[in-house]
């Protein structure tokens, strides 16, 4: 995301959405500063909305002197080594986005900057009722994120059998 206020919208048309996964980290971080939100939002009113707070879902992707740490029980981290690192969010969305579509997700940055942090979204994937089964592995969200090098945000939408994934 780009620094100061932002909002940045990927269109998708996803049934039956329940869980979203997402690889966010920020460059820098300053501890329980607000980085944003990322908001969902489906047919029939169905919505929901999550901040980025470093210290609990987010943190800086180097392991150096800025946010180092996270509290959320739900983070799956990748550790590319060298002190590199992408931290997998989990979001489980509302029954009220049952039967019904995802149209967009909003990736909203607020006050991005330094030393508070810089948020960015490395990939989305998002699980169906119909593929509840299926969890993205850590190793499988690498291999996206690296697909998409770390871009801010994709613009390509793609819906595999085992769910539907927004490429970054």
């Amino acid at each position: 995301m780009p620094t100061g206020n932002s909002d940045v919208s990927v269109t998708t048309s996803i049934f039956n959405a329940t869980t979203v996964y997402t690889p966010i980290n920020s460059g820098f971080g300053a501890f329980g500063a607000l980085n944003g939100s990322i908001v969902f939002e489906g047919t029939g009113g169905a919505s929901a909305s999550f901040d980025l707070i470093q210290g609990f879902n987010i943190r800086d992707h180097v392991q150096n002197v800025f946010q180092n740490t996270v509290t959320d029980p739900t983070i799956v981290t990748a550790d590319f080594g060298g002190g590199t690192r992408l931290d997998r969010q989990t979001f489980v969305l509302p029954a009220s986005f049952l039967n019904q579509t995802l149209t967009s997700i909003h990736f909203v940055g607020t006050n991005a900057g330094i030393p508070q942090g810089i948020p960015f979204v490395a990939g989305v994937t998002v699980q169906t009722a119909e593929d509840a089964s299926v969890t993205p592995e850590p190793a499988s969200m690498i291999l996206f994120a690296m697909g998409g090098g770390l871009a801010f945000f994709g613009k390509k939408l793609r819906r595999p059998k085992t769910g539907a994934s927004v490429a970054a």
